[in-house]
């Protein structure tokens, strides 16, 4: 799909195609439902099928293209996004409901990332070791699945360094970001890439996602998205040989030490606890606060929570938008209904806000749930959305047993003023984030996002597996 293209369709081998009859449908804005955002056409198993064949047919001729050509290519594309940064951040927040200004932090994140990426990947294709050298090649072709919540990162921290590496790319993103996607692929049609080396195939996944991920010419699969949904794509795979990484859900806690730069803290546990609603792999969940300091912390957030302005991120001064759905609704809701049942109180929040400019999306109020105990599905499950569980706890042993309770192992944050204390805390919490007074959410390009537990399978992705997981290596000797 051009820029000006009304009907987003999946791009196969060069060309925009759809299958014969198939319906459009509409993209409603999560904010207000009236409100048609763009239309799209979903292919269907036949079309995936042709996407992987044009990937395969593709390999070799971008194989062999020089890599100074293929990073020059990626490096307009960068160009392009950031010229164009402003209209994908419009369309980012219309298709999943963040605000306009997370939007525009996404994209200005994923250049950075992306720029990391091309440079790591180009400069370590050939790695010399006195007269001998180790080279690194692709694997043929990448399947690549990424989610709504960050539909441009996402897309460029898989399909930069696969380019990059010289394999071709297979691409299905959620169909709630459809237009996002397409945007990005139009602009790699404007560069003229060549066909085959990027297919986009737009679609739901019980349909489209089994005839890509199971196909014997895919050499690599990357997904990030809901655990469930990851785990069962990981056992499909059996014993072929495929590359496989599986980014998931999580549920991070944040723990405040009692000695802890209280301000800092709480602001963080706020940021990211309800950016993107709540709907980021490695935003905050749970908040485990050493009792001294527990009541302080409750009334600190709950002064920061209520001043959160909720709306449609494209109007000025809100702060927080709404769910990407009804359904996504309705599970927050359930979890919140029985952390109340077993128990837990609601400070703030718990319920959809009322107001005619709310009827039309899918909001609920930014939520505070305390006194959660271990007993409580809330202490350790993923809840997604703008909540916050908030735990009481005693003892060093008693926070890390909360912190590890859950199934999840993604990424944990620890504010103290004693680093010796934090770093004890670091070598035996269960995740494969840990942060010393910064926020569960920050990150550094150029070190690995790895999942542990339920929040990941297979290779961990990002910083210097971008190279590692999409090629393989080749010791090549040389008699001096």
């Amino acid at each position: 799909m051009g820029l000006n293209e009304q009907v987003a369709k999946s791009y196969l081998n060069g060309g925009w195609q759809a299958p014969d009859g198939a319906e459009v449908r509409e993209i409603p804005n999560p904010a207000n439902v009236n409100e048609v955002v763009g239309r799209v056409v979903f292919a269907d198993a036949a079309l995936a099928e042709i996407a992987v064949q044009a990937a395969r047919k593709a390999c070799m001729a971008w194989r062999f293209t020089p890599s100074e050509k293929r990073r020059e290519r990626l490096e307009r594309l960068l160009q392009q996004i950031r010229l164009h940064r402003e209209t994908f951040a419009r369309i980012i927040t219309r298709e999943n409901g963040k605000t306009l200004s997370e939007s525009l932090g996404e994209v200005e994140a994923s250049l950075k990332e992306a720029h990391f990426q091309l440079a790591y990947v180009a400069d370590h294709l050939i790695e010399p070791h006195g007269s001998h050298r180790v080279q690194h090649e692709p694997l043929g072709v990448a399947a690549l699945f990424t989610p709504w919540n960050f539909p441009l990162a996402t897309v460029l921290r898989k399909m930069v360094p696969a380019l990059m590496a010289g394999n071709t790319v297979v691409l299905k993103p959620s169909e709630f970001t459809s237009l996002t996607a397409a945007m990005l692929v139009g602009l790699m049609e404007e560069l003229e890439f060549p066909p085959g080396v990027v297919n986009l195939v737009l679609g739901e996944g019980p349909e489209v996602g089994p005839p890509i991920a199971q196909h014997p010419a895919v050499g690599a699969i990357s997904f990030t998205g809901s655990t469930r949904i990851g785990l069962e794509l990981a056992s499909s795979l059996g014993a072929r040989d495929v590359r496989f990484q599986g980014e998931m859900g999580g549920s991070n806690a944040l723990i405040i030490l009692e000695d802890a730069d209280l301000e800092a803290a709480v602001d963080a546990a706020v940021s990211n606890g309800f950016a993107c609603c709540g709907q980021w792999c490695t935003g905050t969940g749970r908040v485990i606060v050493q009792r001294q300091v527990y009541h302080p912390v409750l009334e600190m957030l709950v002064g920061r929570v209520r001043r959160i302005v909720v709306g449609n991120g494209m109007d000025a001064g809100v702060i927080m938008g709404p769910l990407i759905s009804q359904h996504r609704r309705e599970k927050v809701e359930q979890a919140v209904n029985r952390a109340v049942q077993e128990g837990a109180r609601v400070l703030v929040g718990g319920k959809r806000p009322q107001g005619s400019q709310y009827d039309r999306g899918y909001f609920y109020e930014p939520t505070i749930l305390a006194d959660v105990t271990a007993r409580m599905h809330a202490s350790r499950e993923e809840i997604f959305g703008p909540v916050l569980v908030v735990m009481p706890a005693d003892t060093p042993d008693e926070i890390l047993q909360l912190t590890n309770s859950s199934p999840y192992g993604l990424s944990v944050s620890i504010y103290t003023r004693d680093k010796a204390r934090a770093e004890g805390l670091v070598h035996r919490i269960e995740a494969g984030l840990c942060h010393l007074n910064l926020p569960t959410g920050y990150r550094d390009p150029a070190l690995p996002l790895s999942g542990w537990k339920d929040s990941g399978r297979g290779w961990p992705e990002a910083g210097r597996y971008g190279l590692e997981f999409f090629t393989r290596p080749k010791a090549v000797y040389v008699h001096d």
